[in-house]
């Protein structure tokens, strides 16, 4: 039996169908803002939709995709596909850091455990090997969808095999400050309450612990697994992933059938 402190499956989804009028009155000002409205993200945030795939361990619910699937559908039959979009993206964001080293959760996770992450996974930057990390220079990542209300950002990075091997493919915990926005590189004509503008780096240092190769989870090796050992994280983590980028279009499509009927 789920703990009270726990909401169902149906209770999500039931908030996601009660919330999705309030959402779709706020549609023309998300696209205004070019970003998810303060009022949207709290909104989601007091429903527990963030939570529905972080781990247990920092307040999460450790619910199933289909749960995920089924909430962000629904918020995307109000008619704002991108209020929708910027939801999944953020929660999934937090399923995969159910994958990356126990420290890294921690500081991403343990002063707050409502914190948001925003991941640009194409890899940019100069990576230079340092003694405890990496160093990041020069770097611009784009199509950071929610990032407006990130405060730390996942980046995608390269870091050459010393042994002249395939470079190791990371992404990386990086705190707002040792980050930018770049506010006007995203003006398009739709989806643009996604907010999904260019992240930016000058020169920033990555600790080893803040590290997680998505080369390795690809051969199912993932750290994160040492402490968070429900059966959510032993799925394959792209396979997973790309589970909650459908609901979004798929609720978009369905509010199109709703209003012409």
């Amino acid at each position: 039996m789920l703990s009270p402190k726990i909401p169902s499956p149906a209770e999500l989804i039931g908030r996601a169908r009660d919330l999705a009028p309030v959402i779709a009155k706020r549609a023309l000002e998300c696209e205004r803002l070019g970003r998810l409205p303060d009022d949207s993200f709290a909104d989601f945030r007091d429903a527990g939709f963030y939570r529905i795939l972080q781990p247990k361990r920092f307040g999460g619910y450790e619910h199933d995709m289909y749960t995920l699937l089924e909430v962000t559908r629904e918020i995307g039959r109000s008619g704002c596909c991108s209020s929708a979009w910027v939801l999944a993206i953020l929660a999934i964001h937090n399923f995969y850091l159910g994958y990356f080293p126990p420290q890294a959760q921690e500081d991403v996770w343990g002063e707050d455990q409502d914190t948001q992450t925003c991941t640009p996974f194409v890899p940019a930057g100069k990576i230079t090997k340092v003694a405890g990390g990496i160093e990041i220079r020069d770097g611009r990542w784009t199509f950071a969808s929610g990032c407006d209300h990130a405060r730390f950002a996942l980046l995608g990075v390269l870091v050459d095999d010393e042994h002249g091997g395939p470079p190791e493919y990371f992404q990386c915990v990086v705190p707002l400050g040792d980050f930018q926005i770049d506010h006007a590189s995203w003006d398009v004509v739709a989806l643009k309450g996604t907010g999904s503008k260019d992240i930016t780096v000058s020169e920033c240092f990555v600790p080893t612990h803040r590290m997680f190769s998505l080369s390795k989870v690809a051969q199912d090796i993932a750290p994160g697994r040492e402490i968070n050992t429900g059966p959510l994280y032993r799925q394959p983590f792209f396979a997973a992933s790309v589970c909650s980028l459908i609901a979004p279009a798929w609720g978009a499509a369905q509010a199109a059938v709703d209003n012409f009927e």
